[in-house]
């Protein structure tokens, strides 16, 4: 049964008690208030296709946002001679000559300066053997940090870090030869520190790891059975 005829022996009994309506006039009757429903449904679906292109740039930003994941490194770091796996890390962060910056890993601020807070370049140049992650037990591994902080020069930047990218084969990185390893090195250090330093437009990202040594070497004026220096994994000028 058509909508027209529906319509037609809805409206008819009344139509023909009160005015005795011809069914011609019934019929065109009919034929006007079906033409008005179809107006009604496409300004339903029109007003829906425009809801639809309002929300359509959220895509579009997604899109853009995905655009900034993560740039391309500008260092290869070595691979070391001898490695071993880690599935869990600490997390430190430190900003030089930055304003502003802020260093958002794992669900906490690893630094969350002021909007206009002057970070000073570093006090000297041996300010690695100070770093060191504070945030630990954290599991392999969190989604990027997100780093967002004004250069010295008062460009605004925003840098989205993968740390799980920069680690995926999830070996520690060090720099100690094999012949320098002692027996159990591959026993220690199974959850490394890694540093991200923030200096002026430039991003580093470091690892540092507690190797245990097969002889004691000098550092500074006294023997040393382990290593634990930051070696750089991953940096970019933006």
């Amino acid at each position: 049964m058509t909508m027209e005829t529906q319509i037609y022996f809805a409206i008819a009994p009344a139509a023909l008690r009160s005015a005795g309506m011809t069914i011609a006039l019934l019929v065109r009757t009919a034929h006007a208030i079906t033409h008005e429903m179809k107006l009604r449904h496409l300004a339903v679906a029109a007003s829906l296709g425009l809801v639809a292109c309002a929300q359509s740039p959220t895509h579009a930003t997604l899109s853009e946002h995905g655009a900034t994941r993560m740039a391309q490194s500008d260092y290869v770091a070595p691979k070391p001679e001898v490695s071993w796996s880690f599935d869990g890390h600490s997390f430190g962060a430190y900003c030089y000559n930055t304003i502003g910056c802020k260093v958002l890993y794992s669900n906490f601020y690893q630094v969350k300066d002021e909007e206009n807070q002057v970070a000073p370049p570093p006090e000297t140049s041996g300010m690695q053997r100070y770093w060191h992650g504070g945030h630990g037990g954290i599991d392999n591994f969190p989604p990027p940090a997100m780093v967002t902080w004004r250069s010295l020069d008062g460009v605004a930047h925003e840098a989205h870090v993968d740390i799980g990218e920069i680690f995926k084969d999830q070996q520690v990185l060090h720099n100690v030869p094999a012949n320098k390893l002692a027996w159990n090195a591959t026993k220690t250090g199974m959850s490394p520190d890694i540093i991200l330093v923030v200096n002026d437009r430039t991003i580093s990202v470091y690892m540092q790891v507690f190797v245990v040594l097969k002889e004691p070497e000098m550092r500074g004026d006294r023997p040393s059975g382990f290593r634990s220096e930051p070696v750089l994994a991953w940096r970019h000028t933006y």
